[in-house]
């Protein structure tokens, strides 16, 4: 998350106090410079109900996924290289997650689970039709999901390589934790 000069570094998931999504959506709308119109605070049940209609994907995976069980056992979820999985597999993916494991060493499971979702979904998997108006906003984070997987669906994202080198980032350096 974005901190003040002199403040300590912190996931932007340290912002969601108590169920309460506010200060979290904020401060990823404000590094994002988008607006959020739908929030979704999902479990386990709720990912497998969304996913649900994309059915199986392929993921490639570039390493394996563990997860800390309550008892502090470490299980793999997934492992590395290219599988088709089912939507428990998938939601498994997002959801994992190991003790003491930072926010930014998750992002490439998420990435490629978010990009199978895609690649699946493709230019819509026009499930069934749409019970609302096309151009308002959705009322729920359900509705929007559905929206999302009834269009095409493209995920894109521009590397970012810092170069000190380069006389315009000289001195202009960003430090963040998670992400």
């Amino acid at each position: 998350a974005e901190v003040a000069q002199g403040e300590a570094p912190r996931r932007i998931f340290d912002s969601y106090i108590d169920g309460d999504p506010s200060a979290f959506v904020a401060d990823v709308e404000g590094l994002l410079n988008v607006t959020i119109s739908a929030v979704g605070i999902l479990n386990r049940d709720d990912l497998l109900r969304l996913l649900g209609p994309v059915g199986p994907v392929e993921i490639l995976l570039d390493s394996d996924v563990r997860n800390t069980t309550p008892d502090g056992a470490t299980l793999t979820v997934a492992k590395i290289g290219k599988a088709t999985i089912d939507t428990f597999s998938l939601v498994s993916i997002l959801l994992a997650r190991e003790i003491d494991q930072s926010e930014s060493a998750r992002f490439n499971h998420h990435k490629s689970a978010w990009t199978a979702i895609a690649n699946t979904v493709g230019l819509g998997l026009r499930l069934q039709s749409l019970q609302t108006d096309p151009l308002g906003t959705p009322l729920d984070f359900a509705s929007f999901m559905n929206r999302l997987f009834n269009g095409p669906i493209q995920f894109w994202q521009f590397p970012e390589n810092q170069r000190a080198s380069h006389p315009l980032r000289q001195g202009n350096h960003t430090q963040l934790k998670g992400a």
